[in-house]
């Protein structure tokens, strides 16, 4: 049974109407064999985890399982940096080929602060994949003779990206984020110096001192049940309610056929209209007050700006606030939309080549990241309009159905990238691990407010920018 023929399944689950009956109809056979669950386990047979949070949702089609652990490149040794990029590339690879025979995937990410270990599984397959997983993180069946192969490949995309601009930017940005922090901002993926340094001594010691399951947090979704879960793992899990939709509120025409305000006016109240939109998170939780108090301190306080001069057809522009400790991501990850739509402008600006914004957590603090490349004409004045974009947000944020468009734009897009079962564990697994707990996302977006998104744009400490470019061409025609 392919993968893509499974997730074809989970996806005609969340649709409800004709197209998903078709789709159901034409692949029930198998279906119906992936649905049976496999004997449970018995119980403790599968090591314990620090944290267990499972969603169970008997209409999916696979289980996603992750495993997210709170050390990443940040701990590389000195002098040895990448360690725990190649650590991950390797274990990727061993997982994969355990979990092929399972009809299953692996992925491995690593980043400076966290190692997330995903599986998507046939429902009957999960906890002979999560064996498996355990296996591999206790570095069973790794072979040393892969290293070679895996640090050539990465030397040769090092050897590939040296003196790339994007690769010097991304350098210099990683470092203006994570200047105060541990590691410094060292390039995750290695130096070719630092990467012929790693023996498999090395990753091997790497992986016992930090991938130590108590430290690991496991989240499980999909058509599971969650004591059953509890019971093969020995552990209490956190349970996270499927049957909490993203409501529409009912469709109200006026007599001239044109939608009422109220249609776009606030949370919809009552039973779901219409057929399910998605399995998405439990029915309460902490709601962001509409005028949130911030409080705790900030990755920095001391604003600062560099330009580093290179001959290049295009300027890169890193512009970076911290936010206080204790900002809600919901608020920070609605602003980063609400200030990406206000940026970017349709029909594009010739001058603006691309725009992104992404929260980015350093050592528990918050920063919202702007990067952008433009002509190197125009840099510098969109150097000013990513400046003045958030205090223009703190000022006059957007207002009526500009606002409440701007809600469920963001809200549609979060529904859509929760929708996979994969990136539903990562979420679930993150969120666990920063706060213990797991909120209502339905409740948290409704309750999403202009004036909160204004005080949460005003909260920003003094910003760091870094632009790399052609100086003299930027600030000669910025004249």
């Amino acid at each position: 049974m392919s993968m893509q023929l499974i997730l074809a399944l989970g996806t005609a689950l969340s649709m409800g109407g004709d197209t998903a009956s078709e789709v159901v109809a034409s692949t029930a056979p198998l279906a119906d064999s992936l649905l049976v669950q496999a004997p449970l386990l018995q119980t403790g047979e599968l090591a314990e985890f620090g944290q267990l949070v499972v969603q169970s949702d008997p209409g999916g089609a696979i289980v996603g399982l992750t495993i997210h652990i709170p050390v990443g490149g940040a701990r590389d040794p000195e002098g040895r940096e990448g360690t725990a990029f190649l650590l991950g590339q390797l274990l990727e690879e061993e997982a994969s080929r355990r979990v092929a025979g399972l009809h299953a995937e692996a992925s491995v990410e690593v980043g400076p602060e966290s190692m997330t270990l995903s599986f998507a599984s046939p429902p009957n397959q999960w906890q002979a994949v999560l064996n498996e997983a355990e296996s591999v993180l206790r570095g069973e069946g790794l072979d040393p003779s892969r290293l070679d192969s895996i640090r050539e490949r990465q030397r040769a995309r090092l050897t590939f990206e040296e003196g790339a601009p994007v690769r010097t930017f991304q350098m210099e940005k990683e470092a203006l984020l994570r200047r105060e922090a541990q590691g410094g901002g060292r390039p995750l993926m290695g130096r070719r110096e630092t990467l012929d340094r790693i023996t498999f001594d090395d990753l091997q010691e790497f992986r016992s001192r930090n991938l130590s399951r108590p430290w690991a947090v496991l989240a499980v979704v999909g058509p599971v049940d969650a004591a059953e879960v509890g019971r093969a793992l020995s552990m209490t899990p956190v349970e996270v309610s499927a049957s909490s939709p993203f409501q529409e509120r009912p469709y109200q025409a006026r007599a001239a056929g044109r939608r009422s305000a109220a249609d776009t006016a606030a949370a919809p109240e009552g039973e779901p209209i219409g057929p399910l939109r998605t399995r998405l998170f439990r029915d309460s939780g902490a709601v962001p007050s509409s005028a949130p108090s911030l409080t705790g301190s900030p990755a920095w306080t001391q604003e600062e700006r560099r330009l580093e001069d290179m001959s290049l057809t295009s300027s890169w522009i890193a512009v970076a606030w911290p936010y206080p400790r204790d900002t809600p991501r919901i608020l920070l990850e609605f602003l980063a939309h609400t200030f990406h739509e206000a940026l970017v402008p349709s029909p594009p600006d010739p001058g603006l080549y691309s725009a992104e914004i992404e929260v980015v957590v350093v050592e528990g603090r918050p920063i919202l990241v702007v990067t952008a490349v433009a002509d190197p004409r125009s840099a510098l004045r969109w150097e000013e309009r990513i400046r003045e974009g958030l205090d223009a947000l703190a000022e006059s944020p957007p207002e009526g159905s500009f606002f409440e468009l701007t809600r469920r734009r963001y809200r549609s897009a979060l529904l859509m990238e929760l929708a996979d079962p994969l990136a539903r564990s990562r979420h679930l697994a993150r969120e666990i691990n920063d706060s213990g707990e797991v909120t209502d996302l339905q409740t948290q977006i409704w309750s999403l407010s202009r004036e909160g998104l204004a005080r949460t744009a005003e909260a920003a400490a003094g910003p760091r920018i870094f632009i790399l470019g052609p100086v003299e061409m930027m600030e000669r025609a910025h004249r």
